[in-house]
């Protein structure tokens, strides 16, 4: 590998550095103090050292005075947009199969979500109570009593109306108030509990009951 693909690889790997080439695509050419600006907030030593890692892909012009990116430097920028692109596009594919999976469960089906982050959890969690909405199925949603709050906050972030919250057909609930009795778990009381949601929604007139819950507390 030629010393410029190993330039190349280090501007990839390092905010600053794909910064730099990003505002010189943009603006042709830049000062020194322009480019600190708008990349090291003025600092010029931060800005001189990543400035020497980049040669051979950024070139000062002595006749201006100004930073300009060399033709490597050209397709060193190509290729960190096509990256960037690329992951963008493969983080979307794999949100989307989770997705395109939990929309198409029916009434009677379980589904088990392993995640490691709460975003993914709330993306596919609410996709699948949304598409229960869409169905007249009441949704309920279940969560930790410590994450109450900020689950609250983020429903209408993630396209719950304020009429379906008030009409019922979106409800959100502490798993505490549904799986424990004194402070334990007991098989009855949760299945008593089901049953009344269940029945309480059939009632209001929904034709089924969709729901997304945390199983920790009764595992």
């Amino acid at each position: 590998m030629n010393e410029n693909n190993w330039k190349i690889l280090n501007a990839i790997n390092h905010p600053v550095r794909k910064e730099i080439l990003k505002h010189l695509r943009e603006n042709k050419t830049l000062s020194f103090n322009e480019l600190s600006k708008c990349v090291t907030n003025g600092n010029h030593g931060r800005l001189g050292f990543h400035l020497r890692a980049l040669a051979g892909l950024v070139e000062h012009e002595p006749s201006t005075g100004k930073y300009q990116l060399t033709d490597a430097g050209q397709i060193a920028i190509s290729l960190i947009e096509d990256f960037q692109f690329l992951a963008k596009r493969t983080k979307q594919m794999k949100l989307d199969a989770p997705i395109n999976y939990v929309r198409n469960l029916a009434l009677g089906d379980h589904s088990l979500l392993l995640y490691d982050a709460e975003t993914f959890k709330r993306e596919i969690s609410f996709s699948f109570l949304k598409e229960g909405l869409s169905k007249h199925q009441a949704a309920l949603y279940i969560v930790s009593e410590n994450k109450l709050d900020s689950e609250n906050r983020q429903v209408e972030k993630h396209g719950i109306t304020f009429h379906q919250i008030h009409s019922g057909a979106f409800t959100i609930l502490p798993s505490e108030e549904l799986y424990l009795r004194k402070g334990k778990a007991h098989a009855k009381t949760i299945i008593a509990n089901w049953l009344e949601l269940a029945k309480e929604k059939q009632t209001a007139g929904f034709e089924g009951l969709c729901v997304a819950a945390e199983t920790r507390l009764i595992l």
